[in-house]
């Protein structure tokens, strides 16, 4: 695991770079979203970056330190959004306004990433010691001051949401639509084109509403 945060390797010289480091994780990233990480290939991956397959290990080592890095870059990224959306305004100490806000956060930020909902769709069908590293260092530190929010909110009718509950709710449910968006585009016709601003509002008062605040 300690891997991942190694330093990176130099880059070689010679001629120069096509791609900065930023630009191959974003597209690692993505591959390994949507074919999983036994089925990512390096080899297609440089193909399509136009370096060669000698060039990614010699910046990255090997398949499994790409994908930390690719994780680390993929994951630092949306909190980076999640902060800056969170800051908009002056944090609450209620916590339906703490629940609504991290709704709507963790949606706008879903809508830039929508690549970070798909590799959790393929990482987490199975535990792994990629799964535990992803959940640790980014899923974790997400819900817990959603799960505490819950903790403060009163009960519904059915009793208090479980924070899995509420996790699978926005991450793979309301989410979906940034995820899957050739699905999503499909409801142009009646629905108009998906604006992020605005179904999130709704979207975080849909949740809410079921918990019945």
């Amino acid at each position: 695991m300690s891997s991942s945060t190694e330093p990176q390797a130099p880059p070689t010289r010679g001629r120069p770079q096509r791609h900065d480091d930023a630009q191959i994780l974003t597209a690692a990233l993505a591959a390994f979203a949507d074919a999983g990480y036994e089925a990512m290939s390096i080899r297609s991956l440089g193909r399509d970056l136009g370096l060669s397959h000698g060039a990614l290990n010699q910046r990255f080592g090997s398949k499994d330190r790409l994908f930390y890095a690719a994780v680390d870059h993929g994951f630092g990224s949306m909190a980076a959004d999640l902060a800056g959306h969170l800051s908009d305004g002056a944090p609450s100490e209620d916590p339906t306004d703490v629940l609504r806000d991290g709704i709507r956060a963790f949606l706008l930020a879903s809508s830039r990433h929508p690549e970070l909902v798909r590799l959790m769709n393929t990482l987490g069908i199975t535990d792994s010691e990629r799964l535990g590293y992803v959940f640790d260092r980014f899923v974790e530190p997400l819900v817990t001051p959603l799960r505490q929010a819950l903790v403060e909110s009163e009960p519904t009718a059915h009793g208090q949401m479980t924070t899995r509950e509420l996790f699978f709710l926005i991450a793979h449910g309301a989410a979906a639509p940034f995820t899957l968006r050739g699905l999503s585009d499909r409801f142009d016709a009646t629905d108009g084109p998906l604006d992020p601003e605005p179904f999130a509002d709704h979207m975080a008062e849909i949740l809410l509403r079921t918990l019945g605040r």
